[in-house]
């Protein structure tokens, strides 16, 4: 498998069928940016950056497969964040037969046979819906490492394994598994996280 592009997610899709099972032969699979509303936008793409064009990207479906270099942008990294695709399936003659709006494709894969379209979207230009789990960041003032876990509905810092207890009320760090900077901040008894 070619190697994916930082900031873009690999876009997979084996088996597009009809409700009998029969795949598609010949066909096509765009995907168009759009916002959480389902207009198009324009937007960046995180990793390595550069402009995402108000445009599809058309890859060709061959016995229900795409090829396995086809990519999109990460829509965790992009900007505005959490942009959102319509992927659209339209037969050899391009007339559509197929419409999913509002698809967050993130993270280094993406697989369209197993997607749940009831999967909540997250709004163009907010922060994740949920803070993360288990991460391990540096503090970005002092350089010491922290990892913020979450477990009961409870939030937990720990520094060098220690707890330092009641979390402040602004952090902003550094995720060490992608370099993104994190801000984490309290209001009105909200956490905030955003990236």
């Amino acid at each position: 498998m070619p190697s994916i592009p930082a900031g873009f997610t690999a876009f997979n899709a084996s088996h597009i069928q009809d409700a009998s099972g029969v795949v598609l032969l010949a066909g096509t699979l765009s995907v168009e940016p759009t916002d959480s509303n389902d207009i198009p936008i324009a937007a960046t793409s995180g990793g390595a950056g550069g402009a995402i064009l108000v445009r599809c990207a058309t890859v060709a479906v061959e016995t229900g497969s795409v090829p396995i270099n086809f990519w999109v942008s990460d829509t965790s990294r992009t900007r505005p964040p959490n942009i959102c695709y319509r992927v659209t399936v339209r037969d050899p003659s391009g007339m559509p037969i197929f419409t999913l709006p509002k698809v967050q494709p993130s993270g280094p894969f993406f697989n369209l046979d197993t997607y749940d379209p009831t999967t909540p979207v997250i709004p163009t230009g907010t922060a994740s819906a949920t803070p993360p789990t288990g991460i391990t960041f540096i503090d970005t003032i002092t350089g010491n490492h922290l990892t913020i876990t979450y477990a009961n509905g409870e939030e937990k810092i720990t520094t060098g394994g220690a707890d330092i207890g009641t979390p402040i009320h602004a952090l902003i760090l550094t995720d060490t598994m992608t370099g993104t900077p994190v801000s984490i901040s309290y209001a009105n008894g909200e956490e905030v996280v955003t990236t």
